[in-house]
């Protein structure tokens, strides 16, 4: 099976497990707790590193995290702000018992941190308006969604029906990366080291679950055509960025098929429009750096890894894929 040129990431399974939640409705906001007038806590961004690890400077980097309110502080986002940026979106992602917000996920967009430094500059504000910052990333949710990161970023298109990862991706200038229709999908490799992907399937769950002017979050879930496994992929994309992160899970025993299916190989296969004689690959090291080396024609890069210390090391590079 040839795909032409194509980008194969091969990651391991995760086993998914679903707790469900039981609650009643709100209870009423107590009126002796009323909404705060105005306040403002500080906080500082830093770079958090493994030990033996060093700082990078960032430039233009999307800032995450959660933010906690007290008990009728705050009866919804929209009067949030971050002091001092420019662009910032928030989203509630727990409340109190009286309706109020409890938790709130706050993004927001970092022109500059130098390298091991530490900005304490900014601060989580009442007296905003919500999200600013421009418009939204991603637009529809009925079929297709795409995601717009703006300038130096890239227009993408996901498709609901033959779900295959990208149904097309462009840079801002208008190159094409990935066109409509290409055979891409989530894979996963049976032991007979037959090839099934999701692009035979349409995602069961399409949706935006998080949009703004600095980050877009979009999860899709569905089947692998012919294997009974699940797939959920995790999207996001952020402003003025051409690179998108992912998560994917893979989930081999469902309610309705709860045996374990066992496999050679699992990951995304992403069909790609590059083309010329001068494309180089750069793969991130674990000592740092990255190794580069050219990339010929109808040729791929497979990135493996391995949580077995039993795995057959003599076919290691002979995952099921015809490159």
């Amino acid at each position: 099976m040839k795909f032409g040129r194509s980008l194969h990431i091969l990651s391991s399974v995760a086993i998914l497990f679903c707790l469900i939640f039981l609650s009643a409705a709100p209870l009423p906001r107590d009126p002796s707790m009323a909404e705060a007038a105005s306040f403002s806590y500080p906080i500082e961004v830093f770079e958090t590193y493994p030990k033996g690890e060093s700082a990078t400077a960032r430039t233009n980097e999307i800032v995450t995290f959660g933010f906690p309110f007290k008990r009728g502080e705050l009866s919804s986002v929209n009067p949030l702000r971050v002091k001092g940026a420019a662009t910032a979106q928030f989203r509630q992602t727990a409340e109190w018992p009286d309706g109020s917000v409890k938790w709130a996920l706050i993004d927001f967009l970092l022109p500059n941190l130098g390298n091991n430094a530490i900005d304490s500059s900014y601060a989580v504000e009442s007296g905003g308006s919500g999200n600013i910052g421009g418009s939204n990333i991603c637009s529809g949710g009925s079929g297709t969604i795409t995601a717009n990161t703006g300038a130096g970023g890239i227009r993408a298109v996901i498709k609901q029906n033959n779900f295959n990862v990208f149904d097309s991706v462009e840079l801002e200038d208008g190159t094409s990366l990935v066109v409509s229709g290409n055979p891409g999908g989530v894979a996963f490799i049976d032991e007979g080291g037959g090839i099934h992907l999701s692009n035979s399937g349409s995602a069961s769950r399409f949706e935006i679950r998080e949009n703004g002017p600095t980050r877009c979050q979009v999860v899709a879930e569905g089947m692998i055509g012919g294997s009974n496994v699940g797939y959920r992929v995790i999207y996001d994309f952020l402003k003025e960025k051409s690179r998108v992160n992912l998560a994917v899970s893979l989930k081999n025993a469902l309610f309705n098929s709860p045996t374990h299916k066992a496999f050679r190989g699992a990951g995304l296969l992403i069909d790609t429009e590059i083309e010329g004689d001068n494309i180089t690959a750069n793969i991130a090291s674990q000592s740092g750096g990255a190794t580069s080396f050219p990339l010929g024609s109808n040729e791929s890069v497979v990135i493996t890894n391995w949580y077995s210390s039993a795995h057959d090391t003599e076919n290691e590079g002979n995952l099921g894929f015809d490159t």
